[in-house]
């Protein structure tokens, strides 16, 4: 299967594989997560952090060069919804891409401390300021 590129609601960010199913419980169907779903967390440029679902498998395969692919299908998930569910006008829409679709990955952070967390943001920041630097 090729990867989708995009971040949908109930699939893996990174093969597209669906990790929502619906059951019945209690006389009435209910949307739940699969066993597979698991979340993988990211430090972003802006400090905060970003979950995004994915299947045990995709996350057991990370090797840490999956980031910039990442972002890119979030922003396109983040463009998707803003084009197809939301009754904003077009000035809203473009300034929340103009805020949300900068941000960048600095480094994946599932069960890191915030001191290694810190660390990593400052590191990127400093490489930031040199690169606009250079220009």
């Amino acid at each position: 299967m090729p990867r989708p590129n995009i971040d949908v609601f109930g699939q893996c960010i990174m093969c597209g594989t669906s990790l929502i199913e619906e059951r019945v419980i209690d006389g009435k169907v209910v949307t739940v997560f699969k066993a597979n779903r698991t979340e993988t967390t990211y430090l972003l440029s802006d400090g905060s952090q970003m979950k995004v679902a994915m299947c045990k498998k995709c996350k057991e395969s990370l090797d840490g060069t999956e980031s910039a692919y990442v972002m890119k299908a979030v922003v396109r998930g983040w463009q998707h919804e803003l084009e197809t569910y939301s009754d904003w006008k077009q000035e809203q829409k473009d300034k929340y891409m103009g805020v949300y679709g900068k941000k960048k990955i600095v480094v994946r952070s599932d069960n890191k401390q915030k001191d290694v967390l810190t660390k990593h943001f400052n590191e990127y920041k400093v490489k930031e300021a040199k690169l606009k630097k250079d220009k």
